[in-house]
């Protein structure tokens, strides 16, 4: 079974920071399956130039694309409403907007999108590319595209419903109780740090004083800060 039939490489830097060991632009261009790209590139002949300007006018709505995964579903559902198109190119238009919706309804929703592996809830992945991708799939699922995601996957996930659950007490300890706890030892800590500043401060007045005596004792002359 082949691992893939398209490959998505949308980096305009592509051949840049490969990992080690590696020939990254090497494999494109001998793979041998097409490759969705920022624009087609002479060295890798199944090259394709990735459609941003109709997947923007026609599924996303807005320029919003923050990981390669957003790319592939855009894609994906634009290859399936151009699919349902050309299904219902032809069919007899219902004389009511209901029936209408409900035969364009039942077209889309022979269709699905699967996504395996990819939970996005890592450093950038979670700050920047989650939110983009559950939009992506929010546009499917408004299309009635059947979406498949494995129970363990972390899109779409919510762990209680907001204004009417309360946050679930079955963890070790809940997040809120967390954060306040955080809030406090914050709190306590710029308290110490002020104290902490303070006793410096008095230990080297200590130190002046110390050294000051020190070198009159000794008969020195020694004038003080204050002195004119």
């Amino acid at each position: 079974v082949p691992r893939a039939s398209i490959h998505f490489d949308i980096h305009k830097n592509f051949a840049e920071d490969n990992v080690e060991g590696t020939d990254h632009p090497k494999w494109l261009a001998e793979c041998g399956i097409p490759v969705y790209m920022t624009k087609t590139e002479p060295s890798i002949p199944t090259s394709i130039r990735y459609p941003i300007e109709r997947v923007i006018e026609k599924v996303a709505g807005i320029d919003y694309f923050t990981s390669t995964v957003a790319f592939m579903l855009g894609l994906a559902i634009l290859n399936i409403d151009e699919q349902v198109e050309r299904e219902l190119n032809g069919s007899p238009v219902p004389e009511r907007f209901s029936d209408a919706r409900e035969t364009v309804a039942a077209a889309y929703q022979q269709h699905s999108i699967g996504i395996y592996g990819i939970d996005l809830i890592v450093g950038t992945e979670y700050d920047f590319q989650k939110s983009c991708v559950e939009y992506m799939l929010g546009l499917a699922n408004a299309r009635g595209i059947t979406i498949v995601l494995p129970p363990q996957c972390a899109l779409l996930k919510q762990r209680w419903r907001y204004g009417y659950e309360t946050e679930p007490a079955n963890e070790l300890i809940k997040m809120s109780e967390l954060k306040r706890r955080g809030e406090a030892l914050e709190n306590e800590r710029s308290q110490l740090i002020a104290k902490l500043q303070t006793i410096d401060g008095a230990k080297q007045e200590q130190q002046y004083w110390s050294e000051v005596l020190t070198l009159r004792l000794r008969g020195g002359v020694i004038r003080l800060n204050e002195d004119t």
